[in-house]
């Protein structure tokens, strides 16, 4: 099946599937990842995809009779499943959900709760705190994927931040507020690094777990596009902070940004 967009500037796009890759996922989460999703990504491992919506039978934040859906997340951290214990913590949805596409408002997900294989997929509100069944497989779900060329976007992919608004956001110590700056600004290829590299370094000592997994995750992003490469001080000093972390999750990132530094 034909389903990824050809973007020079995918960010959702992650380096290339091995084998060792789908077992760490499945390890990872103690489940078995549906054929038809492993099958996909072979092909590319996540992205941007042709088409932007999926039917349903109630209304979404997008439409009165489909859900918005613009991307795959494929296997790996920023921007990847294996981020996704991160998700479901900051926007409190409960365990057992595998995010495959969404923005923190609403989601798109494979639902192990109550199963090891063979998921449904599921639509997660986090505004109405509702989860709707979208699809009983993957394979359906990908069977009756449309492109409605009449309907545009609108949402967190969205946003922009100003610096000044980001400092803002750090002066008020708005938790939501910073996390979702770093991931907006993160992305912006026009932000000016300099300042945001340094903004992360400060922030890389937040007392919120949050704030500082964000840091982490941006870096890691930032430094695999090659954003980072022209201020080795100042990742340098990211690196000492991130790895002296007492975060699981920031310390995962520590050894991912370790493994991406030994490349360069």
């Amino acid at each position: 099946m034909k389903i990824w967009r050809n973007e020079p500037d995918d960010m959702y796009k992650l380096r290339d599937l091995n084998e060792a890759d789908i077992k760490q996922a499945e390890q990872f989460f103690s489940v078995k990842l549906p054929k038809e999703y492993i099958d996909i990504l072979r092909v590319q491992n996540g992205g941007l995809i042709i088409y932007n919506a999926f039917p349903t039978t109630f209304e979404t934040s997008w439409d009165d009779d489909s859900v918005y859906i613009d991307h795959i997340m494929g296997i790996g951290q920023k921007y990847g499943i294996l981020e996704n214990n991160h998700y479901l913590n900051e926007w409190d949805m409960p365990k057992g959900l595998i995010l495959i596409s969404g923005d923190g408002h609403s989601w798109i997900a494979f639902d192990y709760r109550n199963t090891k294989k063979n998921p449904e997929v599921v639509y997660v509100d986090n505004e109405e705190e509702k989860i709707f069944t979208l699809a009983s497989s993957f394979k359906e779900f990908l069977s009756k994927l449309y492109l409605d060329e009449d309907k545009t976007p609108t949402g967190y992919e969205d946003l922009t931040v100003s610096k000044e608004e980001m400092e803002k956001h750090i002066k008020e110590n708005n938790i939501e507020n910073i996390v979702e700056s770093i991931d907006i600004l993160a992305q912006n290829l026009s932000t000016d690094i300099e300042w945001f590299s340094k903004k992360l370094l400060e922030l890389s000592k937040h007392e919120n777990n949050d704030v500082r997994v964000s840091v982490a995750s941006s870096t890691l992003y930032l430094l695999q596009i090659g954003e980072l490469d022209a201020n080795q001080e100042i990742v340098k000093q990211l690196f000492i902070s991130i790895k002296a972390d007492s975060n699981d999750d920031v310390n995962y990132y520590a050894q991912e940004i370790k493994d991406e530094l030994a490349t360069k």
